[in-house]
């Protein structure tokens, strides 16, 4: 019933082989076996601990899994505020990257350069030297 439920509520495109329903099937008929089990008389403390241990085991190789693949945004939300030193309109060159700030956002800043919009990440504005250039206009002709 729950699997039904969890199908559903993934609308229509939700194929029936889908893993998040078939997990909650299967915890809900462990849960009621090891109950059975119990209820009989047997001690199932040692498959309890056992399967504690195996979810444990999942949950931090998804949680590490997770921490290496956000490496990069979490860097670049950190460095935001490296970023936050600039605004929009500031002519920098950062990296061999020439051009004027259009929007700075939390992990980065869009570059209007002349081949046209760059985004930088927040942390290239902490790790690398970034000039800022004061915009004086075409240079003039002397006469």
């Amino acid at each position: 019933m729950v699997r039904n439920l969890l199908l559903r509520l993934q609308g229509p495109e939700a194929s029936q082989q889908q893993l998040a329903p078939r997990i909650v099937q299967a915890a809900i008929f462990l849960v009621g076996a090891m109950t059975g089990l119990q209820h009989m008389g047997l001690d199932v403390s040692f498959i309890a601990e056992l399967l504690i241990l195996v979810v444990g085991v999942c949950l931090a190789g998804l949680s590490l899994a997770f921490a290496l693949g956000a490496r990069q945004y979490v860097a670049n939300l950190v460095a935001g505020s490296a970023v936050a030193r600039f605004a929009p309109g500031d002519h920098i060159v950062i990296d061999g990257t020439e051009g004027t700030i259009l929007e700075i956002h939390r992990t980065g800043a869009d570059l209007a350069t002349a081949e046209g919009v760059v985004t930088v990440p927040a942390s290239m504005f902490a790790e690398l030297p970034v000039l800022r250039r004061e915009d004086a206009g075409p240079p003039e002709e002397e006469v």
